[in-house]
This record gives C-alpha cells, sequence and structure tokens, in this order.
C-alpha cells in the first residue's frame, strides 16, 4: 500500500464515519483490519455524534503553512500564472446540471478549493476559505468557480485550437488574493460529440498527490448523481494535515503554468463506476 492509498483511506474513513486516522497509524505494521475496525468505532464512540463542521462552512482565518508560505515568496510576476491544470475529454451526454452540482460539492467539502490569501505588509501572509452555499441552484452559488463554453458550433478540425486559446485565458484568471484559487471549465461541444473539462488550480491549494483524491471525489459525486443516489460519502479535504482553518495540500516547487495538452476521457461511461484518466500540465 503507497502513500496514495493510505490517503485514500484514510479520506473514506473520515467520509464514512466522521473521524479521522492518521497516515502514520494506517501504515504501522501493527495494524490489522480488525484492529483499524476496532480503532474506528472507538474513535466514533468517543466523538458522542458530535457534528462535523458542515460543507461549505466559512474557515480561518490562519497563518500560511511553510511550504505555502515558501511557495507564496517565490512565486514572482502575475500570481494567477502560478497554477497546476488538467484537461480532460469528457464522455457525449454530460449532464450540465448533475456535473454542475458535483462541482459543488467538491468545492463545498474542500476548503483549499475556496482559499484566498491575505498577504499583509511586514507581517506573515494569512489564508481563509469562503463560505459556500449548499443549496439552491449550483450555478449561483458557485459563481466563477464554474463555467460552460458552447463549442457545439465549432467544427472538429478547429476544436482544439478554440479550446486552447480558451484555456490560455483560464490559467490568467485566477487571482489567490481575491479568493479564486480553482477554475472548473466545462466545454460542451454537443449531445452527439465527446466534450472537454479544464480544471485549474492555483499552486497555492493543491499539489500533484491532492489531484487524485480531488478526482476521485469529482467521479464518485457525478456518478452519484447520475445514478439517481446520495453521494457515496461527502468529500472531505485531503487528511494531509492538522489544525484550524483551512487546510489546503503542500503545494509543489512553484512553477509557473504550461498550456494543457491533449485531454483523456472522464468519466468513462456507467456502468461500471467511471474511471479517472488524465491529462497533466504543470505551470513553468
Amino acid at each position: 500500500m503507497d502513500s496514495l492509498d493510505l490517503i485514500r483511506t484514510a479520506r473514506r474513513i473520515e467520509a464514512g464515519f466522521g473521524v479521522q486516522v492518521q497516515l502514520r497509524e494506517l501504515a504501522g505494521p501493527e495494524l490489522t483490519a480488525a484492529r483499524l475496525a476496532e480503532l474506528v468505532a472507538d474513535r466514533a464512540a468517543r466523538r458522542g455524534g458530535a457534528e462535523a463542521t458542515p460543507p461549505g462552512t466559512a474557515q480561518g482565518p490562519v497563518v500560511l503553512t511553510p511550504a505555502q508560505e515558501q511557495a507564496w515568496e517565490e512565486q514572482t510576476g502575475d500570481r494567477g500564472h502560478w497554477n497546476q491544470a488538467l484537461l480532460f475529454t469528457t464522455r457525449a451526454g454530460i449532464d450540465p446540471e448533475l456535473f454542475a452540482e458535483a462541482v459543488r460539492r467538491l468545492v463545498a467539502g474542500h476548503a483549499s478549493l475556496r482559499l484566498a490569501v491575505e498577504d499583509r505588509p511586514a507581517r506573515r501572509p494569512r489564508q481563509t476559505a469562503a463560505a459556500l452555499a449548499t443549496d439552491g441552484p449550483p450555478e449561483a452559488a458557485l459563481g466563477a468557480v464554474l463555467d460552460t463554453v458552447d463549442v457545439s458550433e465549432v467544427a472538429d478540425a478547429d476544436l482544439s485550437a478554440a479550446i486552447t486559446l480558451r484555456c490560455a485565458v483560464e490559467q490568467r484568471s485566477l487571482d489567490p488574493a481575491a479568493g479564486r484559487t480553482a477554475r472548473f471549465v466545462r466545454f460542451d461541444a454537443g449531445p452527439s460529440r465527446p466534450g472537454r473539462l479544464l480544471i485549474t488550480v492555483h499552486q497555492m491549494a493543491v499539489d500533484m498527490v491532492s489531484w487524485s483524491v480531488l478526482l476521485a471525489d469529482l467521479e464518485e459525486v457525478y456518478t452519484a448523481l447520475e445514478a439517481g443516489g446520495t453521494t457515496c460519502g461527502r468529500p472531505r479535504a485531503p487528511p494531509t494535515r492538522s489544525g484550524p482553518g483551512p487546510s489546503p495540500p503542500t503545494p509543489a516547487p512553484p512553477r509557473r503554468k504550461t498550456r494543457p495538452s491533449g485531454g483523456r476521457r472522464w468519466p468513462a461511461p456507467p456502468p461500471p463506476c467511471p474511471r479517472t484518466t488524465r491529462s497533466r500540465t504543470r505551470g513553468r
């Protein structure tokens, strides 16, 4: 079991039982399935039925973590360029309303996607996570986080160039000081053609390990909504850090953006649960 498996296991335990298990506990050589069940049951009992923080709750302010602070200091020029982006090919027939709701639940469950950084003169920068409404129309709650681009009239030969141009614009749109940390842009190519999905997240809020957690949550939520049920577990921030306030994953070494290249399919046709396949681009 590698570190990604440990993160996924801890995330599912927290989503399903409302308790946290540290990664070092899961990696312990003495841990068995029976011991893990006892550990989760004991912590759930001691929790005494206390309600977990509802998704979408505002958090902070707290100072940046040391890794975040180093990345913040090393970023030069336009901070919006310091991002990581993934471009997917989506299957034809993605339901726009279900997708918007899936994105809302993902952003509500991951405070790092609602991150804002306050750069204070002569003082350490600090971060907050904005509140997000979990009822009502998802598009209204998400605001600038989600956008749909109609490319249904664009010819197949011109589609790649049109999407590439918009991706370049999107990668200049982030502004962590204003709370614009993540963008989800769905390119609607019509009912019979595969579309595209661009996800751009500022490097203050994501690292390469965290992508797998975010994408798994997005697929899980969308698949459950598409099946007409509830989500298989409320998305939670990846259990990589403890402490008050928003807990965005440790950022990768800062690099500037590069143009997203060739997307891969998301999600796979149900059933079974869609498979996450992706192309990866980092900042340069």
